[in-house]
């Protein structure tokens, strides 16, 4: 069997959707030496090279035409005739050459649809008119949660029994062992930072750092013994946060800290380092980064809209950041805390595993 990856991503910042591929993928080689796997680059880069050293059954083809419109009229269905398979993500190609290659998409969330008012106009026409067509001409359709899989389902008009859910998983990294002594110096010693609370995500009005923000910045107990960190690359505008930050006293600009990007190696580490992780966006298709806050033992006050519904077992710190009495919620969670967290990292184990998410897409290939 032969399986092509449209793995453009890779050539891009580190995201969900890239997670997403490249884990699912090195999951499916381990199970299956016998299936070979291609993943398409815009270009062949060391880190990307490096990434599938141990994988034999793994390869790298590097497109010569290296616009993606350009090449979902062209080059991916020429290539189609080389595969039994073609997984893409959100959208497949505008055409079918081979009708004995399938086509497997991976629809991550559709939350344009459901909160039209949060997204630019062009954005949600573009994608509601692409992801629709593509979910329906698709031979396999996956998403990565049930919340992701019921929208879908609803606004596409696609029977719940032709979406198949295969969900993030937690890379093994963070499940591991750790010194958090030593890691919260070596944090310290090379970014200065320590005793903080952290916030991993795009920035973009819908992943709600400014009310985290305002949150932090409310109460001087916790402002004056931690300090407030926000990881991530700014996706889309979001001046009101930057205009909220302007206004705040030194005393309290002070202790919050953006960086736009980490590498990787030092981004567990950021996890395994902090005091406490929050995570108060308002829509999303899976939420990785709770999972994997918790999955190092990290305690996580966790939004439950969406797809979040899910991540049951942060209760009683799973809750609704439209809430009335958040700020109390907010207080009590990083003055008071009693998370198990323990418990939450062996729930996280059983549930959120790359081997089973990559069993479920076996067992729908031939």
């Amino acid at each position: 069997m032969k399986i092509f990856v449209d793995a453009y991503l890779l050539n891009k910042e580190y995201q969900g959707t890239r997670t997403y591929i490249v884990e699912l993928y090195k999951e499916l080689s381990r199970k299956r030496k016998d299936i070979k796997i291609t993943f398409g680059v815009v270009e062949q880069t060391t880190e990307i090279m490096n990434e599938f050293l141990e994988f034999d059954n793994i390869s790298l083809y590097e497109y010569k035409e290296k616009n993606r419109w350009k090449r979902m009229f062209g080059e991916l269905p020429k290539l189609s005739f080389l595969y039994d398979y073609m997984h893409f993500q959100y959208i497949i190609p505008f055409r079918k050459l081979n009708e004995n290659c399938q086509y497997i998409n991976t629809i991550h969330d559709i939350l344009f649809v459901d909160y039209p008012n949060q997204f630019p106009f062009f954005y949600r026409i573009s994608r509601t008119i692409l992801f629709k067509w593509s979910a329906k001409k698709t031979d396999i359709l996956l998403t990565v949660s049930n919340y992701s899989k019921k929208q879908i389902a609803k606004h596409f008009n696609i029977q719940l029994t032709k979406i198949l859910v295969t969900p993030n998983g937690v890379n093994e990294e963070f499940l591991e062992d750790y010194d958090k002594k030593r890691i919260q110096e070596k944090i310290l010693s090379k970014y200065g930072l320590k005793d903080y609370i952290l916030y991993v995500s795009r920035v973009e009005p819908r992943k709600n750092q400014l009310q985290l923000l305002q949150l932090f910045s409310n109460n001087q107990s916790i402002y004056n013994n931690y300090t407030m960190v926000f990881v991530g690359k700014k996706s889309l505008e979001s001046n009101s946060f930057e205009e909220y930050f302007m206004k705040l006293p030194d005393e309290v600009k002070n202790k919050v800290k953006y960086i736009e990007q980490v590498p990787q190696d030092d981004l567990v580490d950021f996890y395994r380092s902090a005091s406490f992780f929050i995570y108060p966006s308002l829509y999303e298709g899976f939420g990785i980064p709770p999972i994997e806050a918790a999955a190092a033992k990290i305690p996580v006050l966790c939004n439950n809209m969406t797809a979040m519904e899910d991540f049951t077992f942060f209760e009683p710190y799973l809750i609704n950041f439209e809430h009335q009495n958040i700020q109390q919620c907010f207080d009590d969670f990083i003055l008071n805390n009693q998370s198990d967290i323990k418990g939450i990292k062996k729930e996280i184990e059983s549930n959120y595993a790359w081997s089973t998410s990559a069993d479920d897409l076996l067992n729908v290939l031939k």
